[in-house]
């Protein structure tokens, strides 16, 4: 994941990353997501579990406001 995040900003210079994380998740630890900070635009601290977050949609708004709602979807799996 390191890898692939350092990657595509290096090949995707006009594109822009969030990440949302729960501190609360129970599959991936919080400090592993802290980790991918240097390769974000924007890390975004969430609560509860993996499969249950509460998604901070306000924040996402503003994100996806900043960036004209260019964006692309990616799913990391626990690969750190």
């Amino acid at each position: 994941t390191f890898e692939y995040l350092k990657n595509y900003k290096k090949n995707n210079s006009d594109s822009h990353v969030m990440i949302i994380h729960s501190e609360s998740d129970e599959i991936v630890p919080y400090n592993q997501g802290l980790m991918m900070r240097p390769f974000c635009d924007r890390f975004i601290k969430s609560s509860g579990t993996h499969n249950n977050m509460i998604i901070p949609w306000k924040k996402i708004k503003e994100f996806l406001d900043l960036h004209q709602w260019k964006f692309k979807m990616v799913y990391f799996e626990k690969n750190i």
